[in-house]
């Protein structure tokens, strides 16, 4: 199996390559896609995710927010995606992440297929004060199956 749905791959490619205007137009395009039909748009970038993703894609409650979400997150354009791409597959030289005193608390999935598992280690693995948690199955959706361990996390924290 892949391990990253197909949009991921081809952004992140270009990301780490440095062509922006490519990353820029790759992105712009699922846009499109995704303002014209929210729900369709998202399920043809998901279309193979993990069943817990599709399970949580199928119900009634997350497809009105993702909705919603989705025509605010991208009415503005794709610059904040197109950033997002090349943060998350630069290096951070402008960043000094020793300097990051909060702590960070990372929940991630093995079967993730919108972001590797191997992506999320490196990331925490450089955060000096980060704890990365693993849970088995689940895919990128998983949030919504794991609000009562985050909210009691954040909630320690205080």
């Amino acid at each position: 199996m892949r391990q990253q749905v197909d949009l991921n791959v081809t952004a992140d490619g270009l990301a780490r390559q440095g062509d922006v205007d490519a990353l820029r137009a790759v992105l712009d395009e699922a846009r499109t896609a995704i303002l014209a039909d929210p729900l369709a748009g998202f399920r043809a970038i998901m279309d193979t995710a993990p069943p817990a993703d599709q399970a949580i894609m199928a119900d009634p409650a997350w497809q009105a927010a993702h909705v919603r979400a989705m025509r605010e997150a991208l009415a503005p354009g794709v610059d904040g995606w197109v950033d997002e791409m090349l943060a998350i597959d630069g290096d951070w030289h402008d960043v000094d992440l020793a300097s990051v005193t909060c702590s960070v608390t990372w929940w991630h999935s093995t079967t993730d297929r919108n972001c590797p598992l191997s992506s999320a280690q490196r990331l925490v693995g450089r955060l000096p004060n980060a704890r990365l948690i693993v849970e088995e199955g689940g895919g990128h959706l998983q949030a919504p199956d794991n609000e009562a361990k985050i909210l009691d996390e954040l909630l320690a924290r205080s």
